[in-house]
């Protein structure tokens, strides 16, 4: 998320959950404390970053 240019504070405070929402991601219902729906939160984020350029995939070329 950093890469992508979220601010540290936010990445503080914002639950894996939530990023979805916090990227302004339209998707189905998810609840938190909930390990699929935390990382499909996680995937919508990443991929809506990755569409819109954002964030650029050499950015997990890490060796």
């Amino acid at each position: 998320m950093l890469a992508a240019g979220m601010p540290v504070e936010d990445i503080a405070k914002t639950p894996s959950n939530k990023l979805a929402d916090y990227y302004g991601v339209e998707h189905p219902a998810l609840q938190g404390h909930d390990v699929l729906n935390d990382a499909l939160s996680v995937a919508y984020a990443l991929q809506h970053l990755l569409k819109t350029g954002k964030l650029q995939s050499p950015v997990f070329d890490r060796t």
